[in-house]
């Protein structure tokens, strides 16, 4: 029923966190299927051990701005999108991610970003759903996702008001 739903919903907002890192949480939750990496399976940062301070940085308040320099093929992006769930399923906030161009932001939305969120069922569950359980795609574009309790937006970066249009607490650039 809508009453129990909702009841759900509280328990899970007013539930005390678990006392646990980004990665901790990573390596226990985040799923990565053959359809986004090579690496499929629970994510691991045994395979990418430099990953680790630059996930548990997401929930450390006094860090500002977190700047990657490394090679290519060494796990960037999916360290970010592991970063970027965290937040959507610990410490929901709006999000924005600024990518060159808007194609550049449909292309990894449809291709990457959804299909990451809906492989891992600790984020599938906050994706927005139809009556019948399916992901509302209408509700979860490339370049907008309504989840439960936030909201990410993607944009291209090649116009300053694509970037002043959104309130945010965590810009990914």
């Amino acid at each position: 029923t809508l009453a129990d739903k909702l009841l759900a919903q509280a328990l899970e907002i007013f539930a005390p966190r678990k006392d646990e890192t980004v990665t901790e949480w990573a390596e226990s939750n985040v799923f990565l299927s053959e359809r986004i990496t090579e690496m499929a399976g629970l994510f691991r940062t045994s395979e990418r051990p430099y990953s680790r301070e630059i996930l548990d940085s997401f929930a450390d308040p006094t860090v500002k701005k977190i700047s990657l320099c490394w090679g290519s093929q060494t796990g960037k992006t999916t360290t970010i999108y592991v970063g970027v769930g965290w937040g959507i399923d610990v410490a929901p906030s709006p999000i924005l991610w600024v990518w060159s161009n808007e194609k550049q932001a449909r292309v990894f939305a449809n291709d990457r970003f959804i299909p990451f969120c809906e492989d891992s069922a600790v984020l599938a569950r906050h994706l927005p759903k139809t009556l019948d359980g399916k992901v509302d795609r209408d509700r979860a574009t490339a370049l907008r996702i309504e989840f439960d309790r936030c909201t990410l937006n993607m944009v291209g970066g090649q116009s300053q008001r694509n970037v002043r249009n959104f309130p945010v607490s965590l810009l990914v650039m």
